[in-house]
């Protein structure tokens, strides 16, 4: 079919990338309107001899690490046509969207995989879940909270934005939704989106499948929260089950009675550090404050994002963290273990049962020691 070439996506691609998207993902025939015209999103299209054969987006995010945001390239929707699979267009289209990602600024990039095998070989790696529970409806009856419940609308919205944003910034891998690629009425898409002072509650009832869904549910104290969880249990007799999607575990694994244990889906997503140096920079280090001043040599190995291969110093002094170039190299980590390692979903000593990473203990302590694994990293947000 001829070599494959990657170029920035046009107004004019509009039809052309719908239907390639609609093969492996479905959806509606007609193309959106929006992609017609400016779009939040940086799209790109695979041409081999002359025809349209890939295409995927960047979506400009930020996600919060260690209390900070970090700007994130969030990639979607890559498809290959059928005609052209195995011949390196998906390959060639991660390649450019990388260095594009390294250009606007986005140090790390987030992805939910379908095929896993095509972006782990291209340095992605396992960084956090999409994490839900199939509950009994009846297991949440019994009052425990009085809080004033009352349906959320469009002025209630400033304050819904910013507790959810209270949470997500204690919680590692969270979308910070002050973006322009996040809608706020989408708070209010929900059939029964209830809220209250310090907290909301977004649910959509099913009622065929005679199942609630709980998109979100966040809240600041655990008052807010059993009052929360009470309004589920007000369902009993007019659905069956409860699929809530989990923003914060404190709420089924601490704040919650062990009773409700049931069945959880979890969707991994997979992270990449595209640039190391400005990552770092980034990301929130809350424990550094606490390390005396410490060095440890890293030698990356990333052939796909050579500008950051080779050896550096992550150095901490007085409670800041910036990677220097040089060094032993006494650590060698590959590009997949860097975004393990990144987000905090994997310790030193995992990464090297996994072959991500070879060094001495010693001189990976540092590396633990500054990320401290906070527990499950987890996003709220799918796309």
């Amino acid at each position: 079919m001829g070599d494959v070439t990657v170029r920035a996506y046009r107004s004019s691609d509009a039809d052309a990338a719908w239907r390639l998207r609609g093969v492996p993902f479905g959806g509606p025939k007609e193309t959106p309107e929006l992609w017609r015209g400016e779009t939040t999103w940086r799209g790109f299209i695979a041409e081999t001899g002359g025809e349209r054969t890939g295409f995927a987006m960047v979506r400009p995010y930020r996600q919060f690490f260690g209390g900070r945001a970090v700007p994130m390239g969030g990639i979607a929707s890559v498809v290959v046509a059928p005609q052209a699979r195995g011949r390196g267009v998906g390959s060639a289209l991660l390649e450019r969207m990388l260095a594009e990602m390294r250009a606007d600024g986005q140090p790390i990039s987030a992805l939910y995989p379908t095929v896993p095998a095509l972006y782990r070989g291209r340095g992605w790696e396992r960084g956090g879940v999409l994490e839900s529970v199939d509950l009994p409806v009846h297991a949440f009856q019994g009052r425990r909270s009085k809080i004033e419940l009352r349906e959320a609308t469009e002025a209630d919205i400033p304050a819904m934005r910013d507790c959810y944003h209270r949470l997500a910034q204690t919680v590692d891998g969270m979308l910070d939704r002050r973006t322009r690629s996040y809608r706020t009425e989408e708070l209010l898409e929900c059939d029964a989106s209830l809220v209250t002072d310090g907290g909301y509650l977004l649910a959509q009832p099913d009622r065929k499948k005679r199942v609630l869904e709980v998109h979100e549910l966040v809240a600041d104290t655990p008052e807010v929260a059993l009052g929360l969880l009470d309004s589920i249990g007000s369902w009993t007799g007019l659905l069956d089950r409860v699929k809530l999607h989990i923003m914060d575990e404190t709420l089924l694994g601490v704040l919650e009675w062990s009773g409700l244990d049931g069945r959880k889906r979890t969707q991994p997503w997979l992270l990449r550090v595209v640039d190391l140096a400005a990552a770092v920079a980034a990301r929130g280090w809350p424990g550094a404050s606490f390390i005396a001043d410490a060095v440890t040599d890293l030698e990356i190995e990333d052939r796909h994002a050579p500008w950051q291969a080779g050896r550096h110093r992550l150095v901490v002094k007085d409670g800041e963290v910036v990677l220097e170039p040089g060094g032993t190299g006494a650590v060698r980590i590959t590009a997949r273990g860097l975004g393990a390692w990144y987000s905090g979903s994997n310790t030193t000593a995992g990464l090297r049962r996994a072959g991500l990473l070879t060094g001495d203990p010693e001189h990976t302590r540092l590396l633990d020691l500054l990320v401290g694994a906070p527990g499950t990293v987890r996003m709220a947000d799918y796309f």
